[in-house]
C-alpha cells in the first residue's frame, strides 16, 4: 500500500539502524582508532615478550643480556610503519621494574631501548627497501648491520644512564 504523499508505485525508504558489524567496521576504519589500536597492540606484545624473556632468565637484576622485545618492536615498525614507535615506549615502561634503579637511569635505559628499535628499523628500511631482508645473503648482512647499529645505540645510552646514576 503506497504511503500518503508518494507517487504511485514509489515506496518510502525506511532508515534502519546500522548493524553492530557495520558500526565496528566504520569505527575500525577510522585512522585515529587504528593507530591507537596499533600502538596498544605493540605495547602489549612488547610487554608479553619481555615477560617471556624474564621467565627464560635472559635478564639480570639491572640489565638484560638479551632483550627479546626489541625484535618484536623492530618487526612491528618495519612492517607497520615508524608511526607506531610509542608502542615500544609504552611496552618498555610496562616491562621494566623501576624499583631497582634510580629513576633517571631507568628512563635512560628505556629511551635507549626505544632508540635501538628506531635506529635499527630506519636503517633496515633504508638498507633493505624491498621488504625481504632474509631473501638474500646481502639482505641478511644488511639486516645484521642495522640491528648491530641499533644495539650499539642502546648499549651506549643504557650504559651512560647507569654510569650517571652511579649504578
Amino acid at each position: 500500500m503506497p504511503e500518503i504523499g508518494l507517487a504511485p508505485g514509489a515506496t518510502a525508504e525506511r532508515s534502519t539502524p546500522l548493524s553492530w558489524r557495520a558500526r565496528w567496521t566504520g569505527l575500525l576504519a577510522s585512522p585515529w582508532l587504528s593507530y591507537v589500536l596499533g600502538v596498544v597492540a605493540l605495547g602489549v606484545l612488547y610487554r608479553g615478550v619481555a615477560e617471556i624473556g624474564y621467565e627464560l632468565q635472559f635478564a639480570g637484576p639491572v640489565a638484560a643480556i638479551v632483550w627479546l622485545p626489541v625484535g618484536v618492536g623492530i618487526a612491528f615498525l618495519y612492517l607497520g610503519g615508524l608511526r607506531y614507535w610509542p608502542g615500544v615506549l609504552v611496552g618498555d615502561l610496562l616491562a621494566n621494574d623501576y624499583g631497582r634503579l634510580p629513576l633517571g637511569s631507568a628512563m635512560g635505559q628505556t629511551w635507549g631501548n626505544v632508540l635501538e628499535v628506531l635506529v635499527a628499523t630506519v636503517l633496515l628500511r633504508r638498507l633493505v627497501p624491498r621488504g625481504d631482508p632474509l631473501g638474500s645473503v646481502g639482505g641478511l648482512g644488511r639486516m645484521l648491520v642495522a640491528i648491530g647499529a641499533g644495539t650499539a645505540v642502546s648499549a651506549t645510552v643504557g650504559s651512560c644512564a647507569l654510569l650517571l646514576g652511579d649504578v
